[in-house]
């Protein structure tokens, strides 16, 4: 069955945090890039005590479609800030900090967290996905994530089939989605493809083509397959 991610994003504890809107979600994600910098361990420290679901901690870069530009040491001390918290995931951007992943992925098995290996580009959808798909899997992390931008359909299709292919013969779980209007099938098709997560929003949106969580619970129903157990 494919969990529902929803994103948390705040700027500090002033910002009042919905807990309730949040009932109905598998997995919350706080966006930590769009987090005040020094109220970034205040807020972790919030998230940990007041939701019951898992955390994932999420530092999306501009490169990446976020909003922090980070070289490789600032990042990587970013990262060991928030594995001190011991959320339930930590998502880590590998093609653009690939040099750090071993120091990352050890610090983060010693605390317990699962990693969220992701690739995500928001301009196109690269004629090399297959290969990035293959080299994240071959890290064995707990997820592999992958969120492009399609410029016609068959973006869209490669994306589907390239999921079920993979999904099939691999235990660490994928996460595949195409953004944008063309793509929103992708975050709806988890229990037919194999994609263990979709993300869906309950106040803003944190990508283009996300949906609401109620009509992501609808189409995920109307939409079953395989993964549906």
């Amino acid at each position: 069955m494919t969990k529902i991610v929803a994103p948390i994003l705040i700027k500090n504890l002033s910002e009042p945090i919905q807990v309730a809107q949040y009932q109905a979600v598998d997995i919350i994600e706080w966006r930590v890039d769009y987090t005040d910098f020094e109220a970034i361990i205040e807020v972790a420290q919030a998230l940990k005590a007041q939701f019951s679901q898992p955390l994932l901690f999420t530092v999306r870069t501009k490169s990446e479609g976020g909003n922090l530009d980070l070289e490789v040491d600032a990042y990587l001390e970013l990262q060991k800030k928030l594995i001190a918290q011991k959320p339930a995931y930590l998502d880590f951007e590998f093609f653009s900090y690939s040099e750090v992943y071993a120091e990352f992925n050890q610090l983060c098995q010693e605390n317990a967290i699962k990693v969220v290996a992701s690739y995500h580009n928001f301009d196109e959808t690269p004629t090399d996905l297959e290969y990035r798909l293959s080299k994240m899997l071959v890290l064995k992390p707990a997820i592999v994530k992958i969120a492009v931008m399609p410029t016609n359909f068959l973006d869209v299709t490669q994306v589907l089939s390239l999921t079920a292919r993979y999904a099939a013969i691999n235990k660490t779980k994928l996460v595949t989605m195409s953004m944008g209007e063309l793509g929103k099938f992708t975050r709806v098709s988890g229990n037919l493809t194999g994609s263990a997560w979709t993300f869906a929003s309950v106040e803003a949106s944190s990508a283009p083509g996300q949906l609401s969580v109620d009509e992501t619970k609808q189409l995920l129903n109307t939409f079953k397959g395989k993964y549906n157990d």
